[in-house]
């Protein structure tokens, strides 16, 4: 199913502009969130409008979006209706709860740091757990295959405001110290998130039936680091520094 050579020029194609319908298991499959953030990317500036300049009424009126597309997800399981919206536009409605999640987290960051200061360190610690466990368990790959797309959809709520609790906690936080072992994970994790599955494939396909399995997994994640750090390096990085001199640019007052 992955990196089997049978990819089309369509299909390479889709993969440079990110933002069309295509078969995002050909190459990398991590790369389907990029799709989904591509779009709502594009549509950040109504969510900002909404959380910024919005009251209860228009957090109300996007609960009811979401509660909408709950139903009409339940019952498109249920065979009661047919599909009345194509699945890329209904997946990315429902995903920008995640975008609406962390646009309100970000806004009411000073209250967040307000209540977490007011809170005891075993409290805080006992939610950051639950929270880790609650997050794994509900978008878990080991079963979410066989559930139905509703209940799939709802565990992706629930992971949306577990990660807003943790994102939360991180902010109130002191900062841990970027250097070490630690600090360079943290650098390198999210390239390590894109490009991990690529690292794993390329070494069954090389390895697979040559190595044990301690010396699959050895390599596997090595691999995976290395590539991670090479991403980072000549993506990750200059990709952010390509940003933030854009946003500075964009800031200086016309003369």
């Amino acid at each position: 199913m992955i990196a089997n050579g049978q990819l089309t020029w369509e299909t390479l194609v889709a993969h440079v502009l990110v933002i069309g319908d295509f078969d995002v298991q050909a190459i990398n499959p991590p790369i389907w969130t990029l799709v989904y953030e591509a779009r709502l990317s594009l549509l950040f500036p109504l969510i900002y409008l909404g959380v910024a300049r919005g009251g209860k009424r228009t957090l109300v009126t996007l609960g009811a979006i979401w509660v909408a597309e709950l139903l009409y997800t339940a019952a498109r399981d249920l065979e009661l209706i047919p599909g009345l919206f194509p699945d890329p536009i209904r997946r990315t409605a429902g995903l920008s709860l995640t975008f609406f999640i962390g646009a309100l987290v970000a806004r009411h960051r000073f209250q967040i740091i307000g209540w977490m200061s007011t809170q005891r360190r075993p409290v805080l610690a006992a939610l950051g757990v639950a929270s880790v466990f609650v997050f794994m368990c509900s978008f878990g790959y080991d079963w979410a295959e066989w559930t139905t797309e509703f209940v799939r959809h709802v565990a992706e709520y629930v992971t949306a405001a577990t990660s807003a609790f943790l994102v939360a906690l991180a902010i109130s936080l002191p900062a841990p110290a970027r250097r070490g072992v630690t600090g360079f994970f943290g650098t390198i994790s999210y390239s390590l998130y894109l490009v991990h599955q690529v690292a794993i494939m390329g070494v069954i396909l090389l390895f697979y039936g040559r190595l044990r399995a301690p010396g699959m997994w050895l390599v596997s994640i090595t691999a995976s680091i290395a590539l991670a750090w090479l991403f980072y390096l000549a993506v990750e990085r200059p990709s952010k520094a390509a940003s933030r001199a854009a946003r500075m640019q964009l800031a200086k007052p016309e003369k």
